[in-house]
């Protein structure tokens, strides 16, 4: 007799389909049939040529962690393995970072826009991974590899959220990339206090914008420092303005619609010499360009 693997899903965790920002269109794919060695392996678009058992369309695509014999939505199959491969469109209202949440039991990999986001690969119990990644307003392909190997337990949730910011995940990657750093001292860009562009900056910031033309960049970061002097917030707020001021010069030359460029007040709170001297103080007031 057949096993019953997939049932109602009543059970959901997440309404995926329902949320805000980002949103998603109905989740379609197939499910095959594919040996348990094999779903320990990479995932490569071969995979998809083992047997289909169905294919599937789903409006909400989670389901708490229970054991295999009580049941998935939607399929039935006496495979004692199998993977299900789902495509979407995800559609994001504003330019922002957002994260994503795969917990799943067994393996899980989500590709946006084809980029790897998540790899939660491998036999094991409901395990959760997250990545986070910068979007502007508009759609986007969204790909979903689930796999049960093993008859045991299985589970999918999956999640994601508008971060409400449209740097953090830029800062995360400012950690984890390899970016190549320009500091310009402060006083070369501006006048003391103000955040409007001086003649002598455009030398500066055109060689710069050449290195950019040169190379395959994808991401700009723009980050404005002062010095301990004043108020703090007054400080905070004249880096950002004065790194919006740096970004909006490079928009108008780089007319590179694939660039993202980032604006980002940091204030006093990263200093790189002594606020106690003059001295230190004009090398804290600076621009740091930050390009990958």
């Amino acid at each position: 007799m057949k096993t019953f693997i997939f049932t109602l899903l009543v059970l959901l965790t997440y309404p995926i389909y329902s949320q805000q920002d980002p949103q998603f269109s109905i989740f379609k794919g197939t499910v095959h049939a594919i040996p348990r060695e094999e779903l320990l392996q990479p995932f490569s678009e071969k995979m998809l040529e083992y047997r289909k058992i169905e294919e599937i369309a789903w409006k909400d695509i989670n389901f708490e962690p229970r054991l295999v014999y009580q049941g998935y939505p939607d399929i039935w199959t006496e495979e004692p393995s199998f993977a299900i491969y789902l495509e979407s469109t995800m559609t994001i209202l504003e330019d922002a970072c957002y994260e994503f949440h795969l917990e799943t039991d067994d393996g899980s990999i989500l590709w946006i826009d084809n980029k790897q986001i998540i790899d939660n690969s491998g036999n094991h119990p409901m395990t959760l991974k997250s990545g986070s990644d910068f979007y502007k307003a508009g759609e986007y392909p969204v790909k979903i590899w689930y796999y049960q190997g093993w008859p045991d337990q299985c589970g999918f949730i999956f999640r994601s959220e508008n971060m409400k910011s449209r740097t953090k995940c830029l800062e995360e990657k400012v950690e984890e990339t390899s970016f190549e750093k320009f500091s310009l001292n402060g006083a070369v860009l501006f006048d003391f206090g103000s955040f409007q562009l001086k003649p002598s900056a455009k030398d500066e910031l055109d060689q710069i914008i050449s290195v950019i033309e040169s190379r395959d960049i994808t991401t700009i970061i723009i980050e404005g420092h002062s010095d301990s002097q004043g108020d703090k917030e007054v400080n905070l707020k004249l880096s950002n303005q004065r790194a919006l001021s740096v970004k909006q010069y490079f928009l108008n030359f780089i007319k590179m619609s694939e660039i993202t460029i980032e604006a980002i007040g940091k204030g006093e709170d990263f200093p790189i010499a002594d606020n106690e001297t003059e001295e230190g103080r004009a090398e804290n007031r600076r621009v740091v360009i930050l390009v990958n």
